[in-house]
């Protein structure tokens, strides 16, 4: 609420102010700042939240960050969730590590592929969630890729911390497909350490293909940013 105050203040001061005045592009980015560090904390706030700490709130978190993230882009997002989602709880690292995960690879998607569509994809296969996005962009070579610039890296570790995996297929004038793949649970820890995470958590089942004519089947819902 003191940081909205915050921003309110400065908006109101910067109006207030001739259109010349040098102090407005500084009021203004003390506003942009401000408004960064109040939507980093509602993220936190969300992750620790133990009344939003299930598979159902997760992908209804995520799927309202997709659109607010993509609503000034031309970029149309839409989304293929599974239906009927349980009330499941998600573990307080998988959410972590895969919403900023998710992040990672919308920021991609916007930056880099020039694309028209966004497909937010999240299904159930067994004890794991499978999220998926996907666009109809320009694509690239992965094998060629710089993966810390590309945030590739990035979402490896990010997904390989919940105890899943996150594999990229794209080609070249095809697209592009990030795919993570977590246990719902998360990995199971030791008192003092995380260990022997691939004996422990569930065998990783085969990756199904995920392509935007894979929804026509199943129940989705579609919005316009």
């Amino acid at each position: 609420a003191e940081l909205t105050r915050l921003v309110l203040l400065g908006e109101t001061t910067q109006s207030e102010l001739p259109g010349e005045s040098g102090t407005r592009v500084h009021l203004s980015q003390i506003c942009e700042r401000t408004r960064g560090l109040l939507r980093a904390m509602n993220e936190t706030i969300w992750v620790v939240n133990s009344q939003r700490d299930t598979l159902r709130d997760f992908a209804s978190y995520v799927c309202k960050y997709a659109e607010t993230f993509l609503q000034s882009t031309p970029m149309r997002c839409r989304f293929d969730v599974e239906p009927d989602l349980p009330a499941t709880p998600c573990d307080v690292g998988v959410r972590r590590n895969l919403f900023l995960a998710v992040k990672e690879a919308l920021n991609n998607t916007l930056r880099h592929s020039e694309a028209s569509e966004v497909f937010v994809r999240i299904h159930r296969e067994g004890p794991w969630v499978v999220v998926g996005i996907e666009d109809d962009g320009r694509g690239f070579d992965p094998a060629s890729a710089d993966r810390e610039r590309n945030g590739l890296q990035n979402m490896i570790q990010r997904a390989a911390e919940a105890g899943g995996a996150c594999s990229v297929m794209s080609m070249p004038g095809a697209g592009c497909r990030v795919q993570f793949k977590v246990p719902v649970t998360g990995p199971r820890r030791h008192p003092l350490n995380w260990f022997a995470r691939k004996q422990e958590r569930p065998p990783f089942p085969p990756s199904r293909p995920l392509t935007a004519q894979s929804g026509k089947n199943s129940r989705s819902k579609d919005s316009s940013s």
